[in-house]
């Protein structure tokens, strides 16, 4: 399967039959043009992505996450079910930057862009909210189940040994802001809700979850 000259993959057909496929021009055409179309939704769906997605981590952008959180709001309330939310800033972000280098501070954000795509479900939404930020939507999930995601979060990434310049190795921590959703509140509101809760976590220290 290919878009122009680029190779998308191959179809691989099997039959337990003697039959040989294709054999006639008509399912050597019908093959062909499955093809085809198929090739068309799978090049759609990369040039898709390229539009939702950060660049640098493959996550989510923040436009997406900020549609994708209104439309999770309405879902909520249609089904009555919670929702909730993780805003993650990275700490001390600058003195990465200052001391090892912008290179090395966007290893940190691809490592921990990582660590967040491999520690969240299916259904959650996760994205780079701008610079060292993220942030994960939760649907169908409680307060309490937040804070044990991003507890599982808070221990993978300062356990996580990222290599510098030399051979050297840093860990770095993050700080946390997580809320479950309440009725009537808006987009703008539960966004400002969670930061505020992020920057408190800041404000106390950093390395921590406040909720």
């Amino acid at each position: 399967m290919k878009i122009d000259d680029k190779n998308l993959g191959v179809i691989n057909l099997h039959f337990n039959t003697n039959k040989k496929f294709p054999s006639t021009v008509f399912e050597k055409n019908l093959l062909k043009i499955l093809a085809n179309y198929i090739s068309r939704i799978i090049d759609n769906c990369y040039k898709y992505f390229d539009v939702v997605s950060d660049s640098m981590t493959r996550m989510y952008n923040h436009n997406y996450i900020l549609k994708r959180l209104e439309q999770e709001i309405e879902l909520s309330k249609k089904f009555r079910s919670t929702l909730s939310l993780i805003m993650i800033d990275i700490d001390h972000f600058k003195q990465i930057n200052d001391n090892y280098g912008h290179q090395t501070g966007d290893k940190v954000i691809i490592t921990i862009a990582k660590i967040i795509k491999d520690n969240v479900r299916f259904s959650d939404i996760a994205g780079r909210y701008g610079g060292e930020e993220f942030c994960i939507i939760l649907p169908n999930t409680k307060l309490n189940d937040a804070v044990n995601v991003a507890q599982r979060l808070k221990n993978s990434i300062s356990n996580e040994k990222i290599l510098v310049q030399d051979g050297q190795q840093i860990s770095v921590t993050c700080s946390f802001g997580v809320k479950e959703y309440e009725v009537d509140e808006t987009v703008d509101e539960f966004l400002k809700k969670t930061d505020n809760l992020l920057y408190q976590a800041k404000f106390l220290g950093r390395d921590r979850i406040c909720y």
